[in-house]
């Protein structure tokens, strides 16, 4: 599969560059614009219930909270005279990021033609940037992969975009022109890394837990017919273990499968879609003979969307089902790795658009998780306890 990718990507950029003079020069040299977009929420918790069991490890938690995110965009492009277009896109990150000290999230550069387009740097993977998620009212909540959600579940939120191994990558990636329809898209990175090399060194192989050799494959479809419209996508996704997560477990490389629709007719928009994730955790030895393995995750989501005007409104809901989870810790479980873990999650979801680029957004949220253990007999921790909310939450968003 690396070898396909790679000599796909060099035989489209060969027939891209050697029909023309490549060193020929732009009209103008490439002009950075800025845009981006501040986005807040804050969620009121009106119900949470009590944990089943006799402590209260899960639920206790403030019922309110607020949350932001800010990025600023610069992009520019180029066109030369041999008709080529090369952008630059780089997005920084307004605050500090949640988990990380990591300020940039995505860095690429682009060349664009009648072939399609290659991008190159760090970047979502082309299963990622393919993906159809169940319509939803806006940008800001929403049942799977939301921007903000605010909730006490173990979990977090569901989600159909599930990186196998490092989200943004330094990859290259291949996306087709559409025709009648249907494009591809391919990408492959050779280490789960962003950025450069440290030093200038190779990285080094057979580390605990990191991945390589990452591929992408991804088919989409997108296409009206009068006032209907019609998207499918279907996309896979695989990643090369070069050592065991933890001492005594076993080496799983992580896979992942998508696959999706959607139907919009006038104001009203249907759709959903499904990801199963192969290997997502690992069994350790002391929980080898507990009926681990195979401990995957199957999540899918469905909604409806209905827009007039300014005003948009949506149901959603998504399942997600997480062998393993209850008894996890850094992607390795060490009991109950027979268990699965379910969360349910369902939101009604308002979106009003004010003027160019600003709208708020409201939306009542409902979370039922359950871990699929006893915790009298494994333990009372977040993972292991049921957790049930009800949350009220809004917000806003600007785009620049």
């Amino acid at each position: 599969m690396k070898k396909f990718l790679l000599g796909t990507t060099a035989v489209v950029a060969v027939g891209a560059f050697s029909g023309g003079a490549f060193a020929q020069s732009a009209g103008e040299p490439i002009k950075m614009g800025i845009g981006g977009y501040w986005r807040g929420a804050f969620g009121q918790v009106i119900d949470q219930s009590a944990c089943n069991s006799g402590t209260n490890a899960s639920c206790n938690k403030h019922h309110q909270a607020m949350q932001e995110d800010t990025l600023v965009d610069f992009n520019g492009s180029t066109k030369l005279d041999n008709g080529l277009t090369v952008g630059v896109h780089i997005q920084l990150r307004g605050e500090a990021a949640k988990t990380t000290s990591d300020t940039e999230k995505r860095s690429y550069v682009q060349f664009k033609g009648n072939f399609g387009e290659i991008r190159f740097g760090d970047q979502d993977d082309a299963r990622l940037t393919m993906a159809l998620q169940a319509p939803s009212a806006g940008s800001l909540f929403g049942v799977n992969s939301p921007f903000f959600s605010i909730t006490g579940n173990p979990v977090g939120s569901n989600t159909t975009s599930l990186p196998i191994d490092e989200k943004r990558a330094q990859r290259i990636a291949y996306f087709s022109p559409t025709i009648a329809g249907f494009s591809l898209g391919l990408s492959y990175a050779p280490d789960s890394r962003k950025g450069n090399i440290t030093g200038g060194t190779l990285p080094t192989d057979n580390d605990a837990g990191q991945n390589s050799q990452h591929w992408d494959v991804a088919l989409g479809y997108d296409n009206k017919f009068g006032d209907f419209r019609l998207q499918a996508f279907a996309a896979a996704s695989g990643t090369h273990q070069e050592a065991p997560r933890a001492a005594g477990a076993p080496l799983e490389s992580p896979y992942a499968y998508d696959g999706g629709v959607q139907v919009a007719w006038g104001p009203f928009a249907v759709g959903g879609d499904y990801e199963l994730v192969r290997n997502h955790r690992t069994t350790s030895a002391v929980a080898a003979g507990t009926g681990g393995g195979g401990l995957n995750d199957h999540v899918f989501d469905v909604g409806a969307l209905y827009t007039v005007g300014p005003f948009s409104v949506s149901a959603d809901w998504s399942r997600g089902l997480y062998k393993g989870f209850a008894g996890t810790a850094g992607g390795v479980c060490t009991f109950a790795c027979s268990a699965t873990a379910s969360l349910n999650t369902e939101e009604l979801i308002f979106n009003y658009v004010l003027g160019p680029g600003i709208s708020l957004g409201a939306a009542l949220q409902l979370d039922q998780y359950r871990s699929g253990v006893n915790p009298a007999v494994f333990g009372s921790t977040p993972t292991t306890n049921d957790y049930h909310s009800t949350v009220i939450e809004v917000g806003t968003a600007v785009t620049f």
